[in-house]
């Protein structure tokens, strides 16, 4: 063996790293580590090729063995921490970084890739000034202002992020159609809707099938009264990316974060929905039900009021119904389930919050009945069978009430709220 055969062999996977050809890479890297285990390069390039492979637990090994090696290689510990970053991993990251650093104080890079982990853990402020800090040491830093705009966009400073994203624009030469098209969401939110405009028509002329910046196109003409031309736009955000900027791929997205309890996440996607199609009734009442989530209950009724506008929905009429109740508007809250009733009669949670209502103004009576018609309708909901009993107990239908509990808690064996309630009741007997 000679030096120059794992040399020329690194070397050789480089030109194939060169040519998109990271398995053909692997391979002449693996043959240079057969022939020295101990050299760094190979170790290093290696990783690059398995991330590039998406093989990205191996590249972090690859990345260490390298360091190992060779202590001071903070190019094998800057691949590391990007790699960290991709598994989402960025205190991990963040601590790779900081040892780079160490290292070589002077490289712009190392403090780049500090920056990035420091974003992805929100700690925005950090973040910037790592950013700032990368320009400093090279005012020509590709990568720094844009993400400096990011963070400030994030954080509701959009004049802040117009300039960030201005000033990478001026460093590519205005050809990045990425920072354009984030340049054009900064301005739409400060209303420079003709600059935003051609921001997001330069984007599209650099990247036609940007559905992002269709999208953001289709705000900005809805905003110019341009509606014709707005409904062009979100149809061929939708056609680029039917999962996010369809009607029907918002709501599947806006439905899994509600099911995860991320209501903020949720809202932005139903406000980007009733964007697309205004004329939804769907949508409105699905962003209509968040707010309601998020208790901004006004909010909630003016969406579901949209989306009744379109559509006399059961849903949408028990939903408003809910979001009465909470402002104390008992009597119109009365009026909203009636309504949600006569259009589904065998709307059993209409029904159970009728009850609800008619309890609120002490309407016992009506009450009970309309909880009786919740449990004819379906006579194992236990959540109904509590607010009977709950309403009974108030009468002094004490017998009544305890049956109401008993069948609560027989459909139901975990149900706290009733078990609270029959100790409650047990010990006024």
């Amino acid at each position: 063996m000679t030096t120059e055969d794992f040399i020329n062999l690194n070397f050789k996977g480089l030109e194939r790293l060169r040519d998109e050809k990271p398995e053909e890479a692997m391979e002449c890297f693996d043959r240079a580590l057969e022939l020295n285990q101990k050299y760094a390069p190979a170790w290093n390039n290696k990783g690059i090729a398995l991330e590039r492979l998406g093989r990205y637990e191996e590249a972090r090994e690859a990345f260490e063995e390298a360091f190992e090696i060779n202590p001071l290689y903070e190019e094998a510990l800057y691949n590391e921490g990007n790699v960290l970053r991709r598994l989402g991993r960025p205190e991990e990251a963040l601590e790779v970084f900081e040892k780079a650093i160490s290292l070589n104080p002077g490289y712009a890079q190392n403090l780049y890739g500090k920056g990035l982990a420091l974003l992805e853990l929100g700690a925005y402020a950090a973040s910037v000034e790592a950013f700032d800090g990368v320009l400093e040491l090279n005012p020509e830093f590709l990568g720094a202002s844009y993400h400096k705009g990011r963070v400030f966009y994030r954080q509701g400073k959009y004049e802040g992020a117009a300039q960030a994203f201005e000033k990478e624009l001026e460093l590519s030469r205005g050809n990045d159609g990425k920072v354009l098209c984030c340049r054009g969401f900064a301005l739409y939110k400060l209303e420079i809707y003709e600059k935003a405009r051609e921001a997001f028509e330069r984007t599209l002329d650099i990247m036609p099938e940007a559905s992002s910046a269709h999208y953001g196109l289709g705000l900005v003409l809805s905003r110019l009264g341009k509606f014709e031309d707005a409904r062009e736009a979100f149809a061929k955000a939708g056609e680029c990316n039917p999962e996010k900027y369809s009607e029907g791929g918002c709501c599947k997205e806006g439905n899994g974060f509600c099911k995860q309890g991320k209501y903020e996440d949720a809202l932005k996607v139903f406000k980007r929905a009733t964007n697309i199609n205004p004329d939804s009734a769907k949508a409105w009442g699905h962003r209509g039900f968040v707010h309601y989530r998020l208790k901004q209950y006004e909010s909630s009724i003016q969406a579901f009021d949209r989306g009744l506008e379109l559509d006399e929905d059961a849903e949408i009429w028990n939903n408003k119904g809910l979001s009465l109740l909470e402002l104390g508007k008992y009597d119109e809250a009365l009026e909203a389930f009636d309504r949600a009733t006569a259009i589904n009669p065998r709307y059993n949670f209409a029904w159970n919050n009728k009850g609800l209502a008619h309890e609120k103004i002490e309407a016992y009576a009506e009450a009970i009945q309309a909880f009786d018609k919740a449990l004819e309708i379906n006579p194992d909901d236990a959540y109904a069978w509590n607010c009977k009993g709950c309403v009974l107990s108030k009468v002094d239908e004490h017998e009544k009430a305890a049956e109401a509990f008993e069948n609560a808690v027989r459909i139901n064996p975990t149900y706290t709220d009733v078990r609270n309630n029959i100790n409650r009741f047990e010990k006024m007997d």
